[in-house]
């Protein structure tokens, strides 16, 4: 019995350059400002899905983090770190409908949904496998420049 392939087995030769790699001890700490969206709730740059049954307030909580982001306010008892621009895609609901939430959202804040810099995708079906979706996802980004 041998361990390494057989002499009728292909063994693939690497192509192009290795991946770059640094060591994990030599990667500077990120400061503790800059850590957190929403301390400690979300990542700032992580990505995360709010998944669930119908009806079990996803759309609710995310938008009560965004309008936390946006406003440099708390959810759930965490307080946003970074604050600024939002870019809120509700697949579920119609504009009016995500309007009233928001609007619902900013009165308990003592705010208007016209202080609130929170920007809607106006699309029906928004599909990331799709090269022109995830396209004009990066331009939406790109001209509002979310938190």
């Amino acid at each position: 019995m041998t361990s390494g392939p057989s002499s009728t087995s292909k063994v693939s030769k690497p192509h192009g350059e290795p991946f770059p790699t640094i060591r994990v001890a030599d990667i500077e700490p990120q400061s503790s400002e800059h850590k957190w969206l929403v301390d400690p709730l979300w990542l700032a740059g992580g990505v995360g899905i709010l998944g669930g049954a119908p009806k079990v307030c996803k759309t609710f909580l995310a938008a009560e983090i965004s309008v936390a982001v946006a406003t440099g306010g708390h959810v759930l008892g965490c307080a946003a770190q970074l604050t600024g621009p939002v870019v809120f895609y509700g697949a579920e609901d119609s504009l009016p409908a995500l309007r009233e939430r928001f609007e619902g959202l900013a009165t308990v804040r003592d705010l208007t949904v016209e202080q609130l810099p929170i920007y809607l995708i106006d699309i029906a079906t928004l599909r990331l496998e799709r090269d022109d979706d995830l396209c004009r996802l990066r331009a939406a980004v790109e001209r509002r420049q979310p938190r």
